[in-house]
């Protein structure tokens, strides 16, 4: 079971997902940027949370937990307000595609963050929880997170790769079409 976020983990706090909407993929792309980038405070990314709310996203995304709105079209967005504000490059990779034959979403994960790179992962998951939150780091047992549920972490032998799926399980399923590296430049 993932353990929760205390107050003095961070010297800011991921923005948090109300009980009610179904907005996780938003708060990821927004706490993805913070995390990178500090200087985005809380202020800028409620201006970019709202924004969103008139050009991207729409009543059906929210109504009854309905469909994420796309990363890529969030992230757009939020990156430009990024660039306009603070004059930063907010880049989003798809890796999903880049997956190695019997390479586990966690592997991936730790070999991206090996490289000098400075980024976080926003990935989409199913199984033990449908979400998609924000990966920081990699440990040899676990998956670190920066989360807008709680999350604090993943048991990295818990990861697999698959397409999205309804039922309940204790994996953590990693849909490749949901797992973007994100950087700031």
């Amino acid at each position: 079971m993932p353990q929760r976020n205390t107050p003095d983990d961070y010297a800011y706090a991921p923005l948090r997902q109300g009980d009610l909407d179904g907005l996780c993929g938003v708060y990821a792309v927004l706490n993805a940027l913070q995390f990178l980038f500090p200087r985005a405070k809380e202020k800028f990314l409620a201006q970019v949370f709202d924004g969103l709310l008139k050009e991207v996203i729409n009543i059906e995304h929210v109504r009854e937990g309905g469909d994420e709105p796309e990363i890529k079209d969030v992230h757009a967005f939020v990156a430009e307000a990024a660039k306009k504000t603070f004059r930063i490059d907010f880049r989003r990779t798809p890796c999903g595609a880049e997956r190695k034959p019997g390479e586990t979403p966690d592997a991936a994960m730790a070999a991206r963050f090996k490289t000098k790179e400075k980024g976080v992962f926003v990935f989409g998951f199913e199984g033990r929880d449908s979400h998609f939150t924000v990966a920081r780091a990699v440990t040899p047992t676990r998956v670190l997170l920066f989360d807008s549920w709680e999350y604090d972490y993943f048991e990295r032998e818990a990861f697999k790769w698959g397409a999205p799926e309804s039922s309940k399980s204790d994996k953590v399923i990693v849909d490749p079409k949901e797992f973007d590296w994100m950087t700031v430049g």
